[in-house]
């Protein structure tokens, strides 16, 4: 007797368990539909991705910059990679060097989505490891920029980003990112208020202000040489009212660095300058890209 009432309850049993995942079927319901996936989880990926890439331009002889133990407080770096070299050279400088946080700011090429400032919460994969994003400080941007969105399918697809990552994850292994795309819309007052968002956020952290930024563009190399010329300048007499008349593909990401620099009561160290033309050897190309690099270091 005892048998079978425990035959009736396993029957009872899986027979609620069998109506129960008929029901569960029948309306196509699956567990991981109520489930969003950890931002962790979702990843961007950089480009170059291949460690060859990275061991090749490391390869090229260096210029180091003795910075007599000033404070680092930003810097702008090309993103053509035809400049690998230059841009191997000016992370080499910063080797070593400790961030919470690197912020980087690059113009956004296609002047796609929908914000004037575009963000993404992925991380990064490279070949030295996961970038990992600094989900905390976007959120307090968030609060002082209102053109800020997030927008991770159009960031993943502009190179003034991309390039960076790995150089970035190289250089500073255990410091979290921010990578910010700036619509060529905004205006100086913008450009102003965003540098002062990120000075409020640098109180409590260190953070390093990163330009990714080519120069001079469809010009011959001669030209290129004396637009490079006028952009130094202006950066580094801190003259803000000519930055939006540079030959530059980011006036808002140089006018923004510059104002955060100014803030922080930096100056202006180049590192070097050269162009697609000189780099490839076709000095006669009449449509090059010219390149600076250099750092703004305080007290």
């Amino acid at each position: 007797m005892g048998k079978k009432i425990g035959i009736i309850i396993l029957f009872f049993s899986l027979s609620l368990l069998i109506a129960g995942l008929m029901f569960l079927g029948g309306n196509k319901i699956k567990v991981s539909d109520n489930i969003e996936p950890k931002k962790e989880n979702l990843v961007h990926t950089a480009e170059p991705n291949d460690i060859k890439f990275y061991d090749t331009v490391y390869s090229f002889n260096k210029k180091s910059i003795g910075f007599d133990d000033k404070k680092i407080v930003a810097g702008i770096t090309p993103h053509h990679l035809l400049a690998g070299d230059m841009i191997a050279e000016f992370y080499d400088n910063l080797a070593g060097l400790d961030y919470d946080t690197i912020i980087l700011l690059g113009p956004n090429h296609y002047s796609a989505g929908k914000s004037k400032i575009i963000t993404s919460d992925y991380d990064w994969l490279t070949p030295f490891g996961k970038l990992g994003c600094d989900r905390e400080l976007i959120g307090k941007l968030g609060t002082f920029v209102s053109g800020l969105g997030t927008e991770p399918a159009v960031l993943a697809k502009d190179h003034s980003i991309t390039s960076q990552a790995g150089f970035i994850k190289k250089t500073f292994p255990n410091a979290r990112f921010v990578p910010l795309i700036l619509s060529p819309n905004i205006n100086v007052e913008e450009s102003g208020d965003l540098a002062e968002a990120l000075l409020s956020l640098s109180q409590n952290a260190k953070i390093l202000l990163i330009g990714s930024v080519d120069f001079s563009h469809y010009q011959d190399s001669k030209m290129a040489i004396s637009h490079d010329q006028k952009s130094i300048k202006a950066i580094e007499s801190f003259n803000f009212n000519n930055v939006y008349k540079l030959d530059i593909d980011s006036p808002p990401a140089i006018y923004a660095i510059m104002k955060y620099s100014e803030f922080n009561e930096a100056s202006f160290k180049v590192l070097n300058n050269s162009n697609s033309a000189l780099l490839s050897g076709k000095e006669k190309l009449d449509s090059a890209t010219s390149y600076v690099t250099g750092y703004f270091t305080g007290q």
